[in-house]
């Protein structure tokens, strides 16, 4: 047991399992570990409680739902415009990642959008200036290696040759 966070070993199987694939019921992750159902769920309520799930989201191909391009963006803004920066980014649809991390580049970010060119254009034209974006760096996503949910690789692999395909195209 973690004495720190106060889980043990049974805790985090279930946050493996849910990891893996959020849509498992309390049943089939008590099948997995063959445990009571009850007790699964009672767990993960404690950690829903307890701040340590805060959630479950979906694996989206979005080249199937027209947005062909996914950009990471890595950048700086001048210390008075941090939080006007995550504010921004935080409340734009298109913003599919965002953290802050140690580093040259102190943001990243990744962005989907319909086309590379438009998608680079309304970062570099619209979301920079606005923000006093500088130190910037761009780059189109070819493929996510580890996605959040392992279980949706087929999606995965169908997002990236789409992305291929395009840039292959333009």
């Amino acid at each position: 047991m973690n004495e720190n966070i106060g889980i043990d070993d049974l805790d985090m199987r279930i946050l493996e399992l849910l990891e893996e694939d959020c849509t498992l019921s309390y049943r089939e992750i008590a099948e997995r570990l063959r445990r009571s159902m009850w007790s699964v769920r009672d767990r993960i309520d404690a950690m829903r409680r307890r701040g340590i799930i805060r959630g479950c989201r979906g694996v989206i191909d979005y080249g199937l739902i027209g947005q062909r391009c996914a950009m990471a963006l890595s950048f700086n803004v001048p210390p008075d415009r941090v939080e006007e920066a995550e504010r921004l980014l935080r409340g734009r649809g298109d913003v599919k990642d965002l953290l802050i991390k140690s580093g040259d580049r102190r943001f990243f970010a990744v962005i989907v959008g319909r086309e590379c060119g438009e998608l680079r254009r309304r970062i570099l034209n619209d979301m920079a200036k606005v923000i006093g974006m500088y130190d910037v760096e761009l780059d189109v996503v070819i493929e996510r290696l580890k996605p959040r949910c392992p279980n949706d690789w087929q999606k995965l692999w169908q997002f990236a040759r789409t992305l291929r395909k395009n840039l292959s195209e333009t």
